[in-house]
């Protein structure tokens, strides 16, 4: 394949990317690093540190070339650099105008996902509405399941408005076969019924989700049958879902998602510590549309690691990087559960982001869409209360500058 065709393929992913560096060259120049840390909370930004030192440490050791290193980087950390961007640059009246395209996608996804569907024959993998892949469609998803959801509960929308929504993410989710979805709705009511404001509406939300469950288990056999439905209801089914080897990928060795930490752990680093804290090195297991590593043209294809961000982690960036990734998010849970404004706004986006972020470390384990191309929507939301808390800094800030003028006067 020419350069000209690879470019053209992956035009959308280049420009991004090339965006995504003049952000990060904007960040440092403008010196808003230290804003930032007082967002998101020091214990955050030391352990991300420690995550690229961890990543740089380990393409130095293994002997990777810096076009590896820089892809590797590039694959990983390219939506943190977007997120802390997002923070960084964006304010709250620009959330407002991004908010309302929430809905608008929405629809526009579903339409596109029923035409696929029904027309095109495009089912599966190969259903991914206007988005790059299946897995963006899983994000899209996901995002709108809290956001409708939480709108309802606090008293954005009716019962009737979120109704329709959640109806039309489940009908994605049967077009394009994106089974965790159907187990994230009932997970999404209850977490944000725990998380969120609690009203008269807790009850209704109990009730309405119970029927919805069994709608959504009627719609489910009228497309695909009874032996789907009870793929989605029986324990051992689910149970080789999760843990068969090759059941992911329907060939014999192919990692899953159950167990691809341990398989990892056993085929690669039963006696290397060395490698087993720090992997092979960053980049050295991507996919590249221009030039794939050697480890990744002998090993890509027999284990499909890259499926799943836990098998993907731990061959690049070892256990210790591994483990850092989920500690960040995990701490970033509590850093906003900590994050205190006497503002309905703020708490309504707040628990929007916790409900995320659990998300966001569940798809750790269930898949790599944390690193596919169509991710940066789930930033962008994902940085909302972090700027809503930015900006009241910024006014607690000029009122005390204010109050203490006043009192030199």
């Amino acid at each position: 394949m020419s350069y000209a065709k690879v470019f053209a393929g992956n035009s959308i992913a280049f420009i991004t990317d090339i965006l995504n560096i003049a952000l990060f060259i904007y960040l440092i120049q403008s010196k808003k690093i230290s804003s930032i840390i007082s967002v998101i909370g020091k214990p955050v930004s030391v352990l991300f540190l420690v995550l690229i030192i961890v990543g740089l440490f380990s393409g130095i050791i293994n002997s990777l070339s810096p076009i590896t290193i820089f892809w590797g980087f590039r694959t990983f950390y390219r939506f943190s650099i977007f997120f802390l961007a997002c923070i960084a640059v964006l304010s709250i009246e620009d959330i407002k105008y991004y908010n309302k395209w929430l809905p608008k996608i929405l629809i526009i996804n579903f339409a596109v996902s029923a035409i696929q569907y029904f027309i095109l024959n495009e089912r599966g993998d190969l259903n991914k509405g206007t988005l790059g892949d299946n897995s963006g469609l899983y994000i899209l998803c996901y995002i709108c399941l809290a956001y409708f959801i939480l709108a309802y509960i606090y008293n954005r929308i009716s019962l009737k408005t979120m109704f329709i929504y959640i109806s039309l993410i489940l009908l994605i989710a049967i077009f394009s076969e994106l089974k965790v979805i159907f187990f994230l709705i009932p997970f999404t009511y209850i977490l944000s019924i725990i998380i969120g404001k609690k009203s008269i509406k807790t009850v209704s939300s109990i009730i309405f989700i119970s029927v919805f469950s069994f709608i959504g288990l009627f719609l489910i056999t009228f497309f695909y049958g009874a032996k789907y439905t009870s793929f989605l209801t029986d324990q051992e089914e689910i149970q080789a879902y999760a843990f068969e080897a090759g059941h992911y990928n329907f060939q014999e060795g192919g990692l899953n998602r159950g167990t691809a930490l341990t398989d990892i752990d056993n085929i690669f680093y039963h006696n290397n510590p060395i490698e087993r804290y720090f992997g092979m090195g960053i980049g050295s297991a991507s996919p590249s549309p221009l030039i794939n590593s050697s480890f990744f043209n002998r090993y890509g294809s027999q284990l499909s690691y890259f499926y799943f961000l836990t098998s993907y982690l731990l061959i690049e960036q070892g256990w210790l990087g591994f483990l850092l990734y989920v500690t960040i998010w995990t701490i970033l849970v509590f850093r906003l559960r900590n994050l205190k404004i006497k503002n309905e706004e703020f708490n309504f986006w707040k628990s929007f982001s916790i409900i995320l972020l659990v998300q966001i470390i569940l798809s750790i384990w269930y898949n790599a869409s944390l690193v596919r191309d169509d991710c940066w929507f789930l930033f962008l939301y994902l940085s909302i209360p972090f700027i809503y808390y930015k900006q009241h800094l910024l006014r607690s800030k000029i009122s005390h500058i204010i109050k203490n003028k006043n009192e030199i006067d």
